[in-house]
């Protein structure tokens, strides 16, 4: 059986007839090897590529030889001479035995090289790679405890750290408690109200007198803008119930309808108004509450309905008109600045209590 390899520039050997695993080879030692034995194949085949040209040992006994081979019948100067001879044979020396140079030098280093990757290099080769193979082996197990511990065993688990008591600290995966609020670190579909961006609500049955705004799940689309065709008359508004505490949202209503919110998942009053409204809404215990609401371009409030009081302002902020189909109330005394006309329209009442 071949394994699938554990790291990059492995290589492939056999433990038997059968088996195979990948081994780390130290290719320096090799290399190192590899380069001696090059040096030693040029000193006795030659390589006229080097600079300068080398001449080989085979070459220069191949010289001798046909030199030798020619004294017969030919000049005497032209004849191998015995100290030639020796000088090719052993150098400087006299026999095998001392030959410093030579034929039987190149032997005997070539001897010693292949001795000494025998006797040193291989088994320290062999034990090079058994180490690899300890701290391969190690390495794996660690990687595997590591996957492990990186592996969430839940969706609504996080990874957090753990003081060990000992000055140490450790990672667990852990239960994603928080306040119910606004999750700092969330990301898209931002599934707890973290963006700004306003949509326009799934109007049904638009254009007919009786709508309805279907806003799904708040905690996905938290701010969204609810305006029917012209025509309705009375638009009743739905949302799935949150399932968060703690989470805001908001709501922009198009003026002149009746909104009905009278679903179980709000605590919303029903709202008829002329003017563009926000209203700000709060999920808590399975439902959105209405905790302000505000008038597009203006200072103020409506309030909720949670208090005993309703405020606003004992000055005027600017002119104001009561239309006719409108009566207003106010809690005096209320002072009217010389410049703010408040104008009440003919059918309307403002009173002062």
């Amino acid at each position: 059986t071949v394994p699938d390899p554990v790291k990059a520039d492995d290589v492939l050997m056999s433990d038997g007839p059968d088996s195979y695993s990948w081994r780390t080879v130290d290719f320096a030692a090799i290399e190192d090897v590899r380069d001696k034995v090059y040096d030693h194949e040029n000193q006795i085949h030659g390589n006229p590529d080097m600079a300068p040209p080398v001449t080989g040992l085979i070459e220069r006994v191949d010289d001798l030889e046909g030199r030798v081979d020619s004294i017969v019948g030919t000049d005497p100067d032209d004849h191998v001479t015995q100290d030639e001879l020796n000088t090719a044979l052993y150098g400087t020396g006299t026999s095998p035995s001392t030959a410093d140079d030579g034929v039987y030098a190149a032997i005997q280093d070539n001897t010693d090289l292949i001795e000494e990757i025998n006797t040193t290099t291989i088994p320290e080769l062999d034990g090079r790679v058994t180490t690899n193979e300890g701290d391969i082996s190690t390495n794996a197990s660690d990687i595997s405890a590591i996957k492990t511990q990186l592996t969430p065993t839940s969706h609504e688990t996080i990874l957090t750290s753990v003081d060990n008591g000992d000055g140490t600290f450790s990672t667990t995966w852990a239960a994603n408690v928080h306040d119910g609020g606004v999750l700092i670190d969330n990301t898209d579909p931002w599934d707890h109200g973290q963006y700004n961006t306003l949509n326009d609500a799934v109007i049904q049955n638009d254009g007919t007198p009786t709508p309805r705004a279907m806003l799904g799940n708040l905690h996905l689309n938290a701010n969204q803008r609810i305006s029917p065709s012209a025509g309705a008359l009375l638009c009743v508004v739905t949302a799935d119930a949150p399932t968060v505490n703690g989470v805001y949202a908001n709501l922009l209503l198009a003026p002149n309808v009746n909104y009905d919110f009278s679903s179980s998942v709000w605590e919303v009053k029903d709202i008829n108004e002329s003017k563009w409204l926000y209203v700000r809404l709060l999920s808590d215990g399975g439902k959105w509450h209405q905790v302000g609401a505000h008038y597009v371009g203006e200072p103020g409030g409506l309030g909720d309905d949670s208090g005993v009081y309703q405020s606003h302002y004992n000055v005027s902020q600017e002119p104001q008109t009561i239309t006719s189909d409108r009566n207003a109330v106010s809690a005096g005394p209320v002072q009217i600045q010389t410049d703010h006309l408040i104008t009440i329209e003919p059918g309307a009442v403002w009173a002062i209590v």
